[in-house]
Formats: structure tokens, C-alpha cells, sequence
């Protein structure tokens, strides 16, 4: 479906989203191998659209899709992958222009980091 909607770059950072709330539900019940899918599916689609459109909401999408790898690493005992993760977001975050809820995000990145 994502190829074959390229060009309609609405309607793809929608199935991102749709992506991004199967993950969510996987990850609520602690199916990580079927969130793990739809992680990667999500977050390669929103950095796609996000190269193509620049448009904040794809990175703010991509930037929620690694909190959500970094969450299930926690919950699995990977901490190194989920450290791995809230460092990618700082960076991502750290290079882009801040809105004031990505700085609420970024902030939320750094804790996580000194949690871990």
C-alpha cells in the first residue's frame, strides 16, 4: 500500500500513523515481535515522506517511533539498544527546529538517557 500510494504523501504519513498505533497496540500487550514490524514499517515510511516533504510532522513521527523501540527494548531488558535509541532521538532532535513540544520530547529523550 505504501509503495503504491508514493506521490500521495498525505495519505502515506496517515498509514505511518496507522502503523505507529498497531505498534502501539502490539506493544501494549507485549507482542514485540509484531510491534517490532510495524516499528520498521512506520519509522522507514516517515523518513521517507520526511526526506521528500520536510514536513515537521514526518520527523516528529519518526522521533515517536524511536521512543517506541526504546520503551520495548526497556521492557525486554535490552538497554543497551534502548539507550541506543534515546540517543538517536537527542541527536534527531538536537539537529532539527524545536517547537516548543519537541523541546518537552527532547527533555523526556535526556531523562531517559539518565535512567538508564
Amino acid at each position: 500500500m505504501a509503495a503504491h500510494l508514493k506521490g500521495d504523501e498525505n495519505t502515506r504519513l496517515s498509514l505511518a500513523g496507522a502503523y505507529c498505533n498497531a505498534a502501539k497496540y502490539y506493544l501494549k500487550y507485549k507482542h514485540y515481535e509484531q510491534a517490532q514490524t510495524y516499528l520498521e514499517k512506520g519509522e522507514t515510511l516517515a523518513v521517507q515522506i520526511g526526506q521528500v516533504t520536510h514536513w515537521l510532522t514526518a520527523g516528529e513521527l519518526v522521533v515517536t517511533f524511536g521512543m517506541l523501540k526504546a520503551e520495548m527494548f526497556t521492557e525486554q531488558g535490552k538497554e543497551g539498544e534502548a539507550l541506543a535509541c534515546w540517543q538517536e532521538n537527542i541527536k534527531a532532535l538536537e539537529m532539527s527546529s524545536l517547537t516548543p513540544a519537541m523541546k518537552g520530547t527532547l527533555c523526556f529523550n535526556y531523562e531517559q538517557v539518565i535512567d538508564l
